[in-house]
């Protein structure tokens, strides 16, 4: 059985539980601030969802792309250019 205080007593769950903090906070705001965005254009729930499945599906030509580069760090930049946009979009609301 694990606590709080495993994460403060072992460095092995640190190197670990922070990055997915950190990961759940980008991931929020990359589904989040789209829709909060779209909301001010008055749609409904099914219009947003499409218009944000139609963006998503817009960014295939360029991930098809980067497949010929490491992944790690094509990872790293995707997620870190994702969330910056998408705190400069809730910011901009």
């Amino acid at each position: 059985m694990f606590s709080i205080i495993d994460i403060f007593r072992f460095e092995s769950l640190r190197a670990h539980i922070i990055p997915l903090g950190a990961l759940k906070f980008v991931m929020m705001f990359i589904f989040y601030a789209p829709g909060i965005l779209l909301d001010q254009f008055a749609m409904n729930i099914y219009v947003n969802g499409f218009v944000n499945g139609l963006s998503q599906l817009a960014r295939i030509p360029l991930q098809l792309w980067l497949l010929q580069f490491p992944r790690k760090y094509v990872t790293y930049i995707l997620f870190a250019t994702s969330a910056v946009f998408a705190v400069a979009m809730f910011i901009s609301k």
